[in-house]
């Protein structure tokens, strides 16, 4: 009887297991079908479950496919220069910078990175002059607007006397 028993519990066990198996995997077989018929763009993807990149534009991957999100209005990155009305300058860097090689460095100098400034719309190269005065530490300025340059001198006001031999 005890057998009898066993038996007939483990055949229930078997068809349950069976019995979900078959439809876990109908399931799936159907999510694969919506999915391979319905997606057609980023959205759809995402909204099917699908992982999606972190990279700019994000990208979502399904059935072997890739999507790219539409981006409707470009985020700028942090270091892109805008003015106060969050445009992008009108000039970029490497444009002030060759404006700024041709009129304020001559033969053995250099200019560092620039840096922009919306307030004044004004583009700033360190500049590595070989005639300096003490105290300071010269720019090349690009005005954005009208394409002018000027060294600004940066200087601190403090001088320090040199040392002499006595």
């Amino acid at each position: 009887m005890k057998k009898i028993l066993l038996t007939c519990v483990f055949i229930l066990v078997l068809t349950a297991a069976f019995s979900g198996c078959a439809k876990v995997a109908e399931e799936n077989e159907k999510n694969n079908d919506i999915q391979a018929t319905a997606i057609t763009n980023f959205q759809e993807c995402v909204d099917a479950g699908n992982p999606v990149m972190e990279s700019y534009p994000r990208q979502c991957s399904a059935n072997g496919k890739t999507f790219i999100e539409e981006i409707s209005k470009p985020i700028l990155p942090p270091n892109e220069p805008t003015d106060s009305n969050n445009t992008a300058a009108s000039i970029t860097e490497a444009e002030a910078r060759v404006i700024a090689e041709a009129n304020c460095i001559k033969g053995g100098e250099a200019l560092g990175p620039g840096s922009y400034n919306p307030n004044s719309k004004t583009w700033w190269f360190d500049a590595n002059l070989n005639a300096t005065q003490p105290g300071c530490n010269p720019a090349c300025v690009v005005y954005e607007e009208t394409g002018e340059t000027e060294i600004n001198w940066r200087c601190t006001g403090l001088v320090l006397p040199e040392e002499t031999e006595s």
